[in-house]
Parts: C-alpha cells; structure tokens; sequence
C-alpha cells in the first residue's frame, strides 16, 4: 500500500517538474487592418492567448483583419474566437464572411452567427472560411460567437498547430453589404467620377 501510494507520489512529482520545463508557447494579437477607410472603423481587443475576443466596429461595409503573431519553442494547438460586429455604416448586412490565413483552420464543434435583429438564411464553413447570409438585412450587430457570454451562442475553435512559432496569421472579418447597397455605392462612385471629370475639362 505504502509503495503504491510512493509511486502516485513519485508520478505526481515527475509530471509536474515536466510541465514546469515545457516551452512556453502564447499568441500575441498585433493589430488590426481595414480595408477602406471610416473614422468610425475601431478594433478593441478583450482576450488574450488562447482566449481572444474582439469589438469590430465598422463605418464603411468593408474587411478587417486582425493579426496575430505565435510566441515561444512550440505553438499552442487552439484557441476560442468571438467577436462583436457593430454596424455605423447606415446600410444593412446582407451576410458576413470570416476568412483565416497563414496556416489557420476552424475546428469543430462549429461556433455560431447570431445577428441582432436579422435573421440567419444560412452559415457554410469550410476549413478556412464561414461565409453567413441573413435572410433581412442587419443593420445593428452580429455576434460571431458568443461575445456576450448569452445562452445558445457558441464561441468557434481555431486550430493553428500548423503555423510555426514566430509565424503570423489573419483573421478577416468582411461586412457583406445589401444588393441595393451595391447599387448606391456605384452609383455614388461614377457620381464622383462624373464630378472629377467635368473638373478636368474646366481646367
């Protein structure tokens, strides 16, 4: 009884100064990106390691990408990832794509896209991209999993063992804007083309 209860002890020992000398291993948010610009655009981040968690506010329909960067002799396997997608834009979200890069991939079990006063036609996802399309048009917030911490959320699983330490990866999150939204912003853009036109012919 006593040397079982040595040995229990001694394995205890032996796995804790293992876990003691394991490398350290973390991932570092660097920043975010967008791809036009708003003075309303604004990341702020609320997670860390294998917890990451974000408020996306967009001005403009448009991408974000937030970067992350592996620390340490070897790469945590996963981590959760959710986000809370405010809309300043004035026009609706017809759908919502979140795109990995770098080496990342989505896990199973599947997180959730819950907006706030549309409503979900259908989420594909494949091992890089979730691709969501709203059946009425959002024009609030989307939670991209469960930044709220609400009942019947769920946050995603990101995998990123295949991405070396001291690698980089992204993750884009992309407003889709409505068809009609599509419409307004060309007609917008030749209206201004037209403007800087007549401009030139003046001079």
């Amino acid at each position: 009884m006593k040397s079982s209860i040595k040995s229990l002890l001694s394995g205890a020992a032996l796995l804790a100064a293992a876990l003691a000398t394991a490398p350290a291993h973390a991932v570092q948010y660097t920043g975010a990106t967008f791809s036009s610009a708003s003075a309303s655009n604004a990341v702020v981040s609320y997670g860390a390691d294998a917890a990451q968690s974000f408020d996306i506010n967009f001005g403009v329909l448009t991408a974000a990408t937030l970067n992350f960067i592996t620390i340490g002799d070897e790469v945590a396997s996963t981590m959760s990832f959710n986000a809370l997608i405010n809309n300043f834009a004035g026009y609706n979200f017809d759908g919502l794509t979140v795109k990995l890069t770098g080496g990342a991939v989505f896990i199973t079990p599947n997180g959730t896209v819950t907006p706030a006063f549309g409503v979900v036609g259908g989420t594909g996802v494949t091992a890089d991209l979730v691709s969501s399309w709203f059946s009425t048009g959002e024009g609030y917030a989307v939670n991209f999993g469960n930044p709220l911490a609400q009942d019947g959320q769920a946050d995603w699983a990101i995998d990123f063992s295949a991405v070396t330490s001291g690698s980089t990866f992204g993750i884009t999150v992309t407003a889709v804007p409505e068809p009609e939204t599509y419409a307004m912003l060309l007609a917008g853009l030749g209206m201004m083309a037209g403007i800087a036109r007549r401009r030139r012919n003046r001079m």
